[in-house]
Parts: structure tokens; C-alpha cells; sequence
């Protein structure tokens, strides 16, 4: 029997060291790999600070220049990192992202959209049978 352990961690950075924090977190846990997820409309994410006065709102201009150095390192990182844009949200990315972690023989049919309208959408389905593999 094969057991895995998977361990999230969700990180919101708010300061500008972005390169020095995610370096460090590499060097400190050298198999680890991030799921780099961000908003590729900056517009629109400032906007949504201002309609949820968002307590510590971020420029778009520096809300870019974090999105730079996200892609950034995943362009130096590719093997450990996966791209999530917000804006990329599909059953077919999150299935993308399954694979990637090493889940195989299933795939989404239906995500979560807790966002979408307002509306409670939170019915999950997969199809196969989800195995993990080295």
C-alpha cells in the first residue's frame, strides 16, 4: 500500500520581497512545489479591492509587478511550479494541476465556483479513478 502526504500551505504575500521569500522557502524545503495562483487582471483585482474595501489596498502597478515576478520564477522553476491564474479557472486546468501533483486516471468534470454570481455552486465531480503515482 502506498501511502502520500501531501502538505498545503497558503501564503498571501504582502511585502515586496516576493523573490527573496519564495528563494527561501526553496532552499528551506527543497521538494517543495508551489502553485503559483494570482490574478492576471490587475484592473479587475484593484477594482474588487475598492468594492470590498479591502483594508490594505494594492496598486495596479505594483500588483503587476508581483504578477512579473511570480511568472518570473516560475520560468525558473518550471518543474516545481504550476501556473493558476485566476482568470484560467477550468475543470480542464484544475485537472492540468491534478496531473501535475501526480494524481492520475481521473480528471474534473465540475469545480467550485463559490464566486461565480454569488451563488452557492459547491458541487465537486471527478471521473475515473484517482491514483497517485511517483
Amino acid at each position: 500500500m502506498l501511502l502520500v502526504q501531501i502538505i498545503g500551505v497558503k501564503e498571501v504575500f504582502r511585502d515586496a520581497s516576493l523573490p527573496k521569500v519564495l528563494a527561501f522557502v526553496k532552499k528551506v524545503f527543497p521538494c517543495a512545489r508551489f502553485i503559483l495562483n494570482y490574478r492576471s487582471n490587475v484592473q479587475a483585482q484593484v477594482a474588487s479591492q475598492r468594492e470590498n474595501n479591502f483594508p490594505l489596498p494594492i496598486s495596479a502597478s505594483e500588483l503587476y509587478r508581483r504578477n512579473k515576478e511570480l511568472v518570473a520564477f516560475h520560468n525558473s522553476n518550471r518543474k516545481t511550479t504550476f501556473l493558476l491564474p485566476l482568470e484560467e479557472f477550468s475543470d480542464s486546468k484544475f485537472s492540468a494541476l491534478l496531473a501535475w501533483i501526480g494524481i492520475k486516471n481521473c480528471s474534473f468534470s465540475r469545480i467550485v465556483h463559490a464566486n461565480t454570481n454569488y451563488q452557492d455552486d459547491s458541487e465537486v465531480e471527478t471521473k475515473g479513478e484517482c491514483k497517485f503515482s511517483k
